[in-house]
């Protein structure tokens, strides 16, 4: 049976790194579901999201969570290389592509740490005044191989 088939009108839709799109290969058995690995989401037929989750095809499982979290977790589960982030160490300031933004937890404690919102520099987040222990071990945390400047 087809997981959107239960769920009435609307549509199920993929995250495929830029923008949500239609995915009808995930089907709903009785034994589990048959779909990729990845960021899901399912809208009304007007097009608003109803509800975001990552479905882990391996151990048979949906994980609801913040967008922001959720993005994370499908793009570093689609990427082969370990992720990267800069620290400038006279400074302490963090810098993270702008295109995988941190789970939201993790950022709060970015933000926390210097009282400022991460300004963007050249495709990057900037998070300002971080220190060298704070983001390594909000780096080893998330598996992120942090460089040092």
């Amino acid at each position: 049976m087809n997981a959107i088939a239960s769920l009435g009108g609307g549509t199920l839709e993929r995250f495929d790194g830029k923008a949500w799109q239609p995915d009808p290969s995930m089907l709903e058995t009785d034994f589990g579901y048959r779909g990729a690995t990845g960021l899901y989401r399912f809208a009304s037929d007007e097009g608003q999201s109803l509800w975001s989750a990552y479905f882990q095809q391996q151990s048979q499982r949906w994980h609801r969570a913040d967008l922001t979290g959720l993005k994370f977790a499908a793009l570093a589960a689609g990427t082969p290389d370990k992720l990267q982030a800069i620290l400038y160490s006279d400074s302490g300031d963090l810098l993270t592509p702008r295109s995988l933004r941190w789970p939201l937890l993790y950022e709060r404690a970015l933000v926390l740490a210097s009282g400022w919102l991460p300004a963007v520099e050249q495709g990057y987040l900037c998070y300002r005044q971080v220190g060298k222990k704070l983001a390594r071990t909000l780096a080893l945390k998330l598996g992120i191989d942090l460089t040092e400047d």
